[in-house]
This record gives C-alpha cells, structure tokens and sequence, in this order.
C-alpha cells in the first residue's frame, strides 16, 4: 500500500499597488472573470488543504471578486514593503500542509495543465521546492515544502526567486513559459483579447 499523497494548500498573491496597470489589476477581467478569480478556481482545483488570497492594495475589490469561492482572506497590512514580505504572509498563514503552492494572481497563461505538472514535479520530492522554469529562472507558480519554508529569508522586492534559485540540495525545475507572460499593464491586458495570441515571453 501507499500512502496519502502530500497535503498541498495554495495561496493567490493579490496585495500590490499595480501602479503601472493604474488601477486594480486583480479585478480586471480576463475571459468574463477577474484575474484574481481565475487564479483562485485554479489554485482549488489543485490544493487538497485549503487556498487564501492574500490582499493588499484594493482589499475590497479582491475580497468582492472572491466572495463566492471556498477562499480564506489573509489582510496584509504591510504590503508596500515589497513582494518578499506577502510571500512571508502567506506562509504565515498557510494550514497545516506539506507544500503551499504560492501563485501570482497576474499569469492568466499558466493553465491547469502547467499547475499539474509543477503539482507531480513536487509530489515526487515532496521536500524540495518545484517552480515554474522560464526565461533563465525560476519564479512562481512554486511550490514551497512545509515547514521549512517558514524559517525562508525573502528579499522584499525579489519574493522567493532568490530562494528557489538557491535552495539548499536544489529545486525542481518545471519549464512553464506561460510563467514569463503577466499583466502589468493595459497593453498586456490587451494582448489577451481574442485573436491576439502574442503572450510569448516577458511583457
């Protein structure tokens, strides 16, 4: 007999500013539905311990987009001290799990294919990270082991990247070029508009 896989929570990053996009990004809809949302449903159908939001700048408008999911809402009052310190929130408040699948709320092109593979890249060394691998690094969508990842040291501006470049005993890299594509702007909102498929690479 085997055992029961790893239990996976997930947490959706959506507590910055989005000063370039001028206006909250997280509710700008992609498909008939808010970015925040898509990455949400995305992050249930792949966590088997529970999924939080994390939000920020535009709490009300996240918290609306979400209010009809099975999601726990986790205010981070500190946000503007960078991306390091809402992944330290998330992980904070993560339940009790193996890995937390941290997401960004702005990859619309990461499917639930990219998800599931990153998921069976963890599942096989459930105590290394997985991340998304694209443009020479790696980046969220990732998998963090837990607990360890709660004693992490994250730069403020760089969220994990650093860390899952240098994770003692290395981590899996999962190719995810969809990872390398986010919606920063309303151009990039634009580029996802039917008929326009030029989503290659960063913005």
């Amino acid at each position: 007999m085997t055992g029961k896989p790893p239990r996976l929570a997930g947490a959706v990053l959506a507590a910055g500013r989005a000063s370039r996009f001028e206006g909250p990004k997280q509710v700008a809809s992609v498909a008939g539905q808010p970015l925040v949302t898509l990455a949400a449903r995305a992050a249930l159908r792949h966590c088997d311990a529970g999924v939080l939001v994390v939000t920020g700048a535009h709490a009300a408008n996240v918290r609306k987009a979400v209010s009809r999911l099975d999601v726990r809402i986790v205010h981070h009052r500190n946000w503007a001290a960078g991306l390091g310190t809402t992944v330290k929130a998330a992980i904070a408040a993560a339940p009790d799990c193996a890995g937390l699948l941290v997401m960004a709320c702005d990859q619309p092109g990461v499917d639930d294919k990219a998800l599931a593979a990153l998921v069976r890249a963890w599942r096989q060394t459930p105590r290394q990270p997985a991340a998304a691998a694209y443009a020479g690094i790696l980046g969220i969508p990732a998998i963090l082991p837990m607990p360890g990842a709660r004693s992490l040291s994250l730069s403020p501006d760089r969220g994990a990247q650093a860390s899952l470049m240098n994770w003692p005993g290395g981590s899996t890299a999962v190719p995810m070029a969809a990872a390398g594509f986010d919606v920063d702007t309303p151009m990039d909102l634009a580029r996802l508009a039917p008929g326009n498929h030029e989503q290659d690479g960063d913005p």
